[in-house]
């Protein structure tokens, strides 16, 4: 982010030819890091749950309430 920064402010006080590699650096250096930032794999090697194990799972029915209070933060 700091080089995108430098890239916009380096966009407004240079000359013409070099406002165009700017531009390009700012407009470019986001693509770079989304696709970069997303190439990464960050899964677990956890096996999802059998179906034994969601089963033995119990739910609320629909008529179930729970109590509480809202903290206003």
């Amino acid at each position: 982010m700091l080089v995108r920064t430098l890239c916009f402010i380096g966009l407004v006080i240079t000359p013409s030819p070099w406002r165009w590699t700017f531009l390009l650096g700012a407009a470019v250096i986001p693509a770079i890091a989304v696709v970069l930032g997303n190439a990464a794999d960050r899964r677990t090697a956890d096996a999802p749950p059998s179906q034994q194990d969601q089963h033995d799972r119990k739910e609320l029915s629909p008529t179930v309430t729970i109590h509480g209070e809202v903290d206003d933060d």
